[in-house]
């Protein structure tokens, strides 16, 4: 009888210590940040146009985007992004609150603002009642090759959130893109937009310098 008893505890010692090591080696998966939010972050940007010949036009002004406040939303902690100036680059970006999600940048409303593991699916899509003087509709869709970036505050590997740019604006369709490059661990290294009346102009914002705790 004792033998029994000694051969069922060593069993469920054996079967215990088993489950403590399987359970031990289950670990969460990290995800790369590509958008440092802390509270007093900040990135600052040159502004310039580059027009048909490739020559660079500054726009002779600065911008600074900066994490202002952070809160905790239906149970998750965002972060407020804000402006200095307010550059139309990164409309989508400034005066929202935003978070990192298991591979994705999203805001309060569960739009997905960038992806660092989705290179198939369309994130979002922004109608043209958005923009109601241009009656366009953007698809923004990642690009998974990276991309050199050469700024005045370094050389950087980026990921592109890419924006498709239908226009019905005069009976025209212009098909064109809009590009902003996050780079790990940086944010945002550069962005540009087009002119729609001047689809060969376009607007680039590019990072100067940065404060990261």
């Amino acid at each position: 009888m004792q033998s029994k008893m000694i051969l069922v505890a060593v069993i469920l010692f054996i079967t215990f210590s088993a489950c403590k090591k399987e359970k031990a080696t289950i670990t969460e998966k990290k995800f790369d940040s590509y958008m440092p939010f802390k509270k007093g972050n900040f990135w600052v940007y040159e502004n310039f146009t580059l027009d048909s010949s490739g020559v660079q036009i500054d726009r002779s002004y600065d911008d600074t985007l900066y994490v202002s406040n952070d809160s905790t939303i239906n149970g998750n902690k965002y972060y407020e992004i804000k402006w200095k100036k307010g550059s139309i680059n990164l409309y989508q970006i400034y005066n929202n609150w935003l978070r990192d999600s298991s591979g994705y940048i999203v805001d309060i409303n569960g739009e997905r603002m960038f992806s660092s593991v989705n290179f198939s699916d369309t994130l979002r899509v922004r109608k043209d009642a958005d923009f109601p003087m241009w009656k366009v509709i953007l698809f923004y869709k990642m690009d998974k090759s990276l991309k050199s970036i050469a700024t005045r505050a370094g050389n950087f590997e980026a990921l592109n959130c890419k924006a498709e740019v239908y226009s019905n604006e005069q009976g025209n369709v212009i098909q064109e893109f809009i590009n902003t490059f996050y780079a790990k661990s940086i944010g945002i290294v550069e962005a540009n937009i087009l002119f729609l009346d001047n689809p060969e102009n376009r607007i680039t914002t590019r990072l100067n310098s940065y404060y990261l705790q």
